[in-house]
């Protein structure tokens, strides 16, 4: 911080000295000033000029506290301006409540807490029940088999939000109160068991904690549900400069004619570059006549967007369901 120099006029004189604030303002000199060749009060004289010596020392105060230059009565009128620009960068202001959403000036403290990152890193080492103060943060256990319940959610604006991470541990993530968490297609639960390297995002939507990212939230999400019972896939990330790996599932029918016979069948999206492995088996059991020699790869006819599956059967057997389960990148 640097130092000021300019200091007030007669801060601490006294009435008969310096005129008092109260004579002053009932004054005619604060609105018409002396008149010509009239004869100043060295009392009138001493108060205007400690009004106007304070605010000059208080904004020299506030210079010199706020950059580095020392703040002088030998400075040009550009430098004094350099030393109030450079001033204005360095204020500090009182960062406002977690919420607070009025219209107050923000800090860099209450937008890094707000949004772009996350407020803390909370690490907890035995059974927590959170509150506000992790709201914005992302909560970790430190040690195995710890459960954190979270805040109430009364009284939490929308849109508060807790990431978890389950950091070589998991953890249980549970209510507290009669408080519910909405974890979509799973409905309204109590608690969710979060796996070790796994996270977990619950943000409060319409006055209930809700799970919205995360592995976890991939699994609860309405679209892997149905798609998980139907044809779907799913991308697995992989290192930079790796391609992913995706697994594709589904159920057709096999048309087993007698010999050897070759079913194709598109796939759910098509493989970026290849087909990988799979596995097929019959949907209910086996058929009245056993085929041998069953097995599932891509379609050398189109080798991004089937995939065949060829069998055997020693004569010509109904059509049969058959579940197939492949990977490829």
């Amino acid at each position: 911080m640097a130092t000021n120099y300019i200091y007030p006029y007669a801060q601490a004189a006294v009435p008969p000295n310096i005129l008092s604030t109260a004579d002053y303002a009932a004054s005619s000199i604060t609105t018409t000033g002396y008149v010509f060749d009239s004869i100043a009060s060295s009392a009138y004289m001493a108060k205007a000029q400690r009004q106007t010596s304070a605010i000059c020392a208080g904004m020299a105060q506030f210079m010199a506290n706020n950059q580095g230059t020392d703040v002088t009565d030998d400075l040009s009128p550009s430098a004094i301006a350099a030393i109030f620009t450079n001033s204005l960068g360095g204020v500090s202001a009182i960062t406002q409540p977690q919420f607070d959403n009025s219209t107050k000036i923000a800090t860099t403290a209450f937008v890094q807490r707000a949004l772009g990152n996350f407020a803390n890193s909370n690490s907890y080492s035995s059974n927590t029940t959170l509150t506000n103060a992790d709201v914005g943060a992302i909560v970790s256990p430190s040690v195995g088999s710890l459960a954190f319940q979270l805040p109430l959610v009364a009284g939490m604006p929308n849109g508060a939000q807790i990431t978890f991470n389950g950091n070589t541990f998991g953890c249980v993530i549970a209510r507290q109160g009669s408080d519910v968490i909405n974890a979509g297609s799973a409905g309204a639960i109590s608690s969710l068991s979060l796996e070790a390297n796994d996270a977990a995002v619950l943000t409060v939507v319409g006055g209930v904690w809700t799970l919205t990212g995360g592995e976890l939230h991939q699994g609860a999400s309405s679209s892997f549900a149905s798609s998980a019972v139907t044809n779907g896939s799913m991308y697995f990330p992989a290192p930079p400069g790796r391609a992913p790996i995706i697994w594709q599932w589904g159920e057709v029918n096999i048309q087993m004619t007698s010999g050897i016979h070759k079913n194709s069948f598109a796939l759910p999206i098509a493989w970026p570059n290849g087909f990988i492995t799979g596995m097929c088996c019959f949907a209910g059991g086996l058929p009245p006549t056993i085929e041998t020699n069953m097995s599932i790869g891509a379609d050398p006819s189109n080798l991004l967007t089937n995939i065949a599956i060829w069998g055997y059967a020693a004569s010509t057997l109904p059509s049969e369901g058959t579940y197939y389960s492949v990977l490829g990148y």
